[in-house]
């Protein structure tokens, strides 16, 4: 899955766990350790070095010139904490988009679809911590309209 500026929580869950299955997750979260042998230092760099061209390849042309720049194409660490404050960053803007995602959202006759959309929605809702009611959310879901069946 390819970071696109709208699938922001889709795509950290992948790639997080991605990272994490190549062991790799470490040095996008920390910094290597000051008592580092040079013999894990290397290793350190290595990682580092398949961390940031896993992510540089996972990310479109736009987010691309978003997010990277002469020190985060060297430092996984801030690479990751960019993409990370610039996607699930909580600012009005933000969290504005992923409020009006739920207004396309219409029921079209495919309850599976529907579902999908709505469980994508709640989410992304979380993933910049806005909370909202259950009851207001139920009232926002049995308020989305039909739209013409396909």
């Amino acid at each position: 899955m390819i970071l696109d500026r709208f699938n922001y929580s889709d795509w950290y869950r992948r790639t997080h766990i991605y990272l994490k299955s190549k062991d790799l997750l470490n040095v996008c979260l920390r910094q290597v350790p000051a008592d580092a042998t040079p013999a894990a230092v290397n290793k350190w760099n290595k990682s580092s070095c398949k961390a940031i061209r896993f992510i540089f390849i996972k990310i479109d042309p736009l987010v691309f010139i978003e997010v990277i720049d002469d020190e985060t194409m060297e430092d996984e660490n801030l690479l990751w904490e960019r993409i990370n404050e610039r996607y699930a960053s909580k600012t009005a803007i933000n969290s504005g988009r992923v409020v009006m995602d739920w207004v396309p959202i219409a029921y079209k006759g495919n309850i599976d679809d529907f579902i999908k959309k709505c469980h994508k929605a709640l989410v992304d809702l979380a993933s910049v911590n806005i909370k909202i009611p259950g009851d207001v959310l139920l009232y926002m879901i049995l308020g989305i309209k039909s739209g013409p069946n396909p």
